[in-house]
């Protein structure tokens, strides 16, 4: 939207439908184990999400065909209320992950366009002495 005087205003961006939030929905819970741990290729995150659909769903159904068991019902407010806390514990680990990756395919995103990328290795003068006796390299687009 221009403004009379000729500013600009920046555009609403739409919120992500995240992982986190799919935490707090009931059926979904192990979805989002699945999603992130996927995503991060980290299998325990799946193993997880397979746990907390088996405890879960499993629990619900068995007592909804046989009602003398509906005491079973409580594993599965348990597994969700941990499937909660367990997110919210690995949640920033996620996030340095994610980071990551999003850099892997910005990096991916640059290269299957067809740019040339270099690897520029800068000097120890321009950057002090490294700790641990290594320069580091950053990569350089070419035009």
């Amino acid at each position: 939207m221009n403004e009379p005087n000729g500013c600009s205003l920046p555009e609403k961006k739409k919120k992500k439908f995240t992982w986190f939030t799919w935490v707090f929905l009931f059926p979904f819970n192990s979805a989002a184990f699945f999603k992130i741990g996927s995503k991060a290729q980290n299998k325990m995150w799946i193993l997880f999400g397979w746990v907390y659909l088996i405890t879960g769903i499993g629990p619900g159904c068995i007592s909804a065909l046989a009602p003398f068991l509906s005491f079973l019902i409580h594993i599965s407010a348990f597994s969700w209320v941990a499937s909660i806390v367990h997110a919210f514990v690995i949640k920033s680990k996620y996030e340095n992950q994610s980071d990551f990756t999003s850099d892997n395919e910005k990096y991916d995103a640059i290269v299957s366009k067809g740019k040339k990328i270099s690897l520029q290795t800068f000097s120890e003068k321009s950057l002090g002495p490294s700790p641990r006796g290594w320069t580091p390299s950053a990569p350089v687009i070419i035009k």
